[in-house]
C-alpha cells in the first residue's frame, strides 16, 4: 500500500506539470485499485475529458459512478 501511495503522489504532482491523457488514465486505475472510490471517478472524468476516444476511461468512469452512486440522471 505504501508504494501506490507514494505512486499516486508521483502521478499527481507529474499531471499537475503536464497533462497527459495515458497518465492520468493511469493514475485513475491506480486510484481504483487503491479503493479512492470518489477521487479515482475524478481522476476518470478528467481521463475522458482528455481523451475522449478513450473506451477504457468511459469504462472506468462508468464503474466508479456506479460505486460512488453519482450517475447521470
Amino acid at each position: 500500500q505504501g508504494k501506490n501511495l507514494k505512486a499516486a503522489e508521483l502521478y499527481e504532482k507529474s499531471l499537475k506539470r503536464t497533462p497527459n491523457p495515458r497518465a492520468q488514465l493511469e493514475y485513475a486505475l491506480l486510484l481504483a485499485r487503491m479503493g479512492g472510490r470518489e477521487r479515482a471517478r475524478k481522476a476518470f472524468q478528467q481521463a475522458v475529458e482528455q481523451d475522449p476516444s478513450s473506451v477504457l476511461a468511459y469504462v472506468g468512469l462508468a464503474k466508479a459512478s456506479l460505486e460512488t452512486g453519482k450517475t447521470a440522471d
